[in-house]
């Protein structure tokens, strides 16, 4: 699923089609059937424009046209993941290998936009590519099944600037598990990165490469997905185990929905250093302020949701209103913060109270 605008999203599907939605109304805008193979991802681009993945690549006008496919008519590999980077290029993922393609403008083509294969980096991975996410704006990351993390530079062209995780592992037992793979890789105001490794996460500094934080254990199974909430306040993991947990720094209390940057800002600046309980006031023996690296930060188990009868899948943010979460069971569970529920209809009540007294 993909969101291209304020007023419509797009759904992707294995039976060849594509579904266009008004996220206002609910209604179906829009089945684009003339697809050559099943969906495996989406992206939007500028001018309204979005790509679709799967054994080719697609481009598409915001009124679902087909502006141009790229036939990979000698692929062995369908094409599982695609991102949007800078100088209106496109990242693609199959299997093991990078893919960048260009978007030509009609000034270019003498026609409509199109796509045009641009080149392939370095494979620096030795099993199949599970994440791809922007870091920054000159910065993405790609994470595998061999447990290995890399960091590429995207500004002008696409290379290799430096892998974050420990080196890659092999398969391990008769079955070839990866038990040391990465499944999500969440990045945190244009420098941090999360990552979920197994079944537990690590925190990672782009700028230096080092781990800020880790949790190697985290649940029982695999972890599918990550979102840190609350300003920074909780990291919430999901896991093949069917829970949902809340990681964070015990001293540090929720941000509430309706406190705003700069009531906080005098206590945490960063999302990060309020997950890791870092505040510019604490200070140590020698009256100078403590550094990431110098706390060890080891995340706490702040909480556990417990709802869903299989493998959560996905988990959203959806601010003041709380969190979603979706699994295998065929559930969409939302939760809500049960202090701050209370308070807002214990002010409800109030209000009501004063207004019948007047």
């Amino acid at each position: 699923m993909t969101f291209c605008s304020s007023l419509k999203f797009e759904t992707e599907h294995f039976l060849d089609r594509t579904q266009m939605w008004n996220v206002n109304t609910g209604q179906c805008l829009q089945t684009i059937t003339e697809l050559h193979s099943s969906v495996k991802c989406m992206v939007e681009l500028r001018h309204g424009m979005w790509c679709s993945g799967g054994h080719d690549l697609s481009l598409w006008s915001h009124q679902g046209e087909l502006l141009h496919r790229l036939d990979r008519v000698t692929a062995e590999t369908d094409i599982s993941l695609v991102l949007s980077i800078p100088n209106e290029k496109l990242v693609a993922v199959s299997d093991k290998t990078l893919m960048v393609f260009k978007v030509t403008s009609p000034m270019e083509t003498g026609g409509t936009y199109q796509l045009e294969e641009y080149g392939h980096p370095h494979v620096q991975h030795r099993e199949a590519i599970q994440s791809l996410v922007n870091v920054s704006d000159s910065v993405f990351a790609t994470g595998s099944l061999d447990g290995t993390i890399v960091l590429w530079a995207s500004a002008h062209s696409v290379n290799f600037t430096r892998k974050l995780s420990s080196s890659a592992r092999s398969p391990q037992g008769i079955n070839h598990l990866y038990p040391w793979s990465i499944q999500c890789v969440v990045p945190v105001e244009e420098r941090y990165l999360f990552a979920a490794i197994g079944a537990g996460f690590w925190l990672y500094d782009v700028v230096t490469g080092k781990c800020l934080a880790k949790k190697v254990a985290a649940h029982f199974s695999k972890i599918q997905h990550m979102v840190l909430l609350a300003g920074g306040s909780f990291l919430a993991t999901c896991s093949a185990d069917g829970t949902i947990r809340l990681w964070g720094s015990p001293g540090v209390t929720a941000l509430k929905a309706e406190e705003t940057p700069e009531e906080q800002k005098p206590r945490y600046s960063r999302q990060i250093d309020r997950f890791m309980g870092i505040s510019p006031r604490k200070e140590d023996t020698k009256g100078k302020s403590k550094s990431m690296e110098q706390l060890q930060f080891q995340p706490a188990l702040l909480g556990e949701l417990l709802g869903h009868a299989g493998t959560v899948q996905m988990l959203l943010d959806c601010g003041g209103d709380g969190l979603a979460s979706c699994g295998t069971d065929g559930l969409v569970i939302l939760w809500k913060d049960g202090a701050a529920q209370s308070e807002r209809r214990n002010e409800f009540i109030r209000e009501m109270l004063q207004l019948g007294a007047s």
